[in-house]
């Protein structure tokens, strides 16, 4: 997380593509033009993400503002529980809804353990390439 946080507070744009495939080989995609993920002490915070463009959902769109939380730090907002160890993986987690979740285990029959890319329809993934790139001057 702190290279990510590095990367993407350099003063500069950055954009990240998350591809996926589902079981049944439907490939889509998610581009944001403008992630910003905040440092140790900020939590890794997902502080911006821009432009969305794809034709996968927008399912990393509720997740900005929210802290990263891993098993061992509890850095979500839900009062009882630490939502990584619910969902068996790291992530940005809103109300302990991991409606997209790209760290959890790769199982297609579990419905809080797997990874998942959809606020909508219960849909599994058994791929994902997350690729990120410099594009330009920082979009104010």
């Amino acid at each position: 997380m702190d290279a990510l946080h590095n990367l993407t507070s350099d003063g500069l744009q950055h954009e990240i593509v998350i591809t996926l495939k589902d079981f049944d080989n439907v490939q889509t995609y998610a581009r944001y033009d403008n992630i910003v993920i905040g440092s140790e002490d900020e939590q890794y915070t997902l502080k911006t993400l821009g432009v969305y463009s794809g034709n996968a959902e927008d399912a990393l769109r509720h997740n900005v503002d929210e802290n990263f939380t891993t098993l061992d730090r509890d850095n979500d907002k839900h009062l009882m529980n630490n939502c990584a160890q619910i969902f068996s993986g790291p992530w940005w987690y809103f109300q302990c809804n991991p409606g997209s979740q790209l760290f959890g285990p790769y199982n297609s029959e579990r419905y809080n353990k797997r990874i998942r890319w959809s606020l909508e329809k219960d849909n599994n993934v058994k791929f994902v390439e997350v690729k990120m790139k410099h594009t330009g001057p920082k979009i104010m």
